[in-house]
């Protein structure tokens, strides 16, 4: 029986790295784009596809987004600080009723994004192998679980069906196991 390759460690952006590709995007609506996958830790095509409607807002503030996710899966997601600030200068803004307009289907497509990233994570001097935006959606897992977040809370977060699927982000913070390991010194 042939043998299944190793799983590999999810790739993410420290976050000084995050932050880096944050200030090398000038065009406000690729970094809006950019914090819906690394501060709400959508898939690339679930950011891609957001309209104007999927918001649940509560005065003038946007703090709820409804969505289907992989699988079809229905999800409401709250909307952090981060990404309302981003948010609202451009809802002034709008135009179409897909927040990322684009040619095909009204919204933008997932390569369009990948784009954005390569250019972004090039100026902010990334490493290639961090430039692509399910690197961000990796972050946010990663991120939550450095801050203490609970593993069920972010396995809600990131709608997987399966705790061991989120439970691969532990893996990413060697300090949270050196200091279980110091208790046997």
């Amino acid at each position: 029986m042939p043998r299944r390759p190793p799983k590999k460690l999810p790739t993410f952006l420290e976050p000084d790295e995050l932050s880096a590709l944050l200030e090398a995007t000038p065009n406000p609506l690729h970094r809006l784009y950019f914090l819906f996958c690394a501060r709400m830790g959508l898939r690339a095509f679930e950011a891609a596809k957001i309209m104007w409607a999927d918001f649940h807002w509560q005065d003038g503030q946007p703090m709820a987004l409804h969505l289907i996710g992989k699988g079809h899966k229905e999800a409401i997601l709250p909307v952090p600080h981060s990404v309302i600030a981003a948010l609202l200068p451009i809802h002034d803004l709008r135009k179409a009723d897909y927040l990322f307009p684009g040619r095909s289907d009204g919204h933008i497509i997932t390569r369009t994004a990948a784009f954005w990233m390569t250019a972004a994570a090039k100026r902010a001097n990334l490493a290639k192998a961090k430039g692509h935006v399910h690197a961000l959606r990796h972050s946010f897992a990663t991120h939550l679980l450095w801050e203490g977040a609970n593993l069920r809370d972010v396995q809600d977060l990131m709608r997987h069906s399966n705790l061991s699927t989120t439970g691969r982000y532990l893996h990413t913070n060697p300090s949270r196991l050196r200091s279980v390991i110091d208790l046997l010194s």
